[in-house]
């Protein structure tokens, strides 16, 4: 699965998250053939083709390594069994 619709603004967010329920079970970065542990996290943005216009879209936390993490402004390539984590928190 391509990913490419990150939320950079929101991303400083994601240590909030982590630290509460939303703890992710794998330890790998979801990037394909990376073996690396993650350390990071980035929140993604799914557009939801069910909601309405005035609901917000789907966001996701994504785990990953240092070095994707510092590129994660180009398409990611996420493992097909990778586990992503919904995040419930209004956008503006």
């Amino acid at each position: 699965m391509l990913v490419n619709n990150i939320l950079d603004s929101e991303s400083n967010l994601i240590n909030e998250f982590s630290d509460s329920k939303n703890k992710l079970k794998n330890t790998f970065c979801a990037e394909v053939n990376c073996t690396n542990k993650y350390t990071r996290q980035v929140l993604v943005k799914s557009k939801n083709p069910s909601n309405s216009n005035n609901q917000a879209d789907d966001v996701f936390q994504i785990p990953l390594c240092q070095h994707h993490y510092e590129n994660f402004h180009n398409p990611i390539e996420l493992e097909n069994d990778i586990e992503v984590v919904p995040i419930g928190f209004d956008q503006h």
